[in-house]
């Protein structure tokens, strides 16, 4: 999972959030050093993230860094670039990993997924068939969304609808293993898909 998170909240999107939020985004080189060890000790980020920065300065390396922990939804940590001046070869750091929130989302993934596999064993094909599909589309919608999110609000959006679409793929399935009523369950189905096409046409 902090695969993942380091995966969709790259480097660069965690210090363009950060900037969104009115942070202070620093430069440390070498032509600052002077100002280096007031910068770091008023960095609120973890000490580890500290430790690594403090150690690259006094390699001579230049460092990127933002004032403090971002906190967006499915996300807590930092984000910062570590560059080599003499061969501009560059690290791109990301500290923190997931809160809560994320969690609440995949979880709904993964809970989709065994009613998807669940009415695959029952015997049913096409209901199935449409609702991977429709998982797939939701996925994909939200780590779209993630990539192009300059702000919180942005990727709380991003996985309350990413989550809204998975609940309703499991309803459906759910009504359907249990033989309720298949209007109720298309229109669930339905629901999910008009989820994942409506954040793509909104981008």
């Amino acid at each position: 999972m902090r695969y993942l998170i380091a995966l969709l909240v790259s480097t660069a999107k965690a210090l363009t959030i950060a900037a969104g939020q009115g942070q202070r985004i620093y430069s440390l080189s070498l032509s600052n050093q002077a100002t280096h060890a007031s910068t770091l000790a008023g960095l609120g980020i973890g000490s580890a993230a500290k430790d690594e920065i403090a150690n690259a300065l006094a390699a001579g390396m230049e460092v990127t860094v933002h004032q403090s922990e971002i906190n967006a939804f499915g996300f807590t940590g930092a984000g910062y670039v570590i560059i080599d001046p003499d061969t501009g070869a560059g690290a791109y750091k990301i500290e923190g990993g997931a809160n809560g929130a994320i969690f609440t989302t995949w979880l709904a993934f993964v809970a989709a997924g065994l009613a998807i596999a669940a009415a695959f064993t029952g015997g049913l094909v096409l209901a199935p068939t449409v609702a991977l599909i429709f998982l797939a589309l939701n996925i994909a919608a939200l780590v779209f969304e993630i990539y192009t999110a300059t702000n919180d609000q942005q990727l709380m959006n991003a996985h309350a609808f990413a989550t809204l679409g998975a609940v309703a793929s499991l309803v459906a399935l759910s009504i359907l293993l249990l033989g309720g009523p298949v209007g109720a369950a298309l229109v669930l189905l339905i629901a999910s898909v008009w989820v994942a096409v409506f954040r793509f046409g909104n981008h």
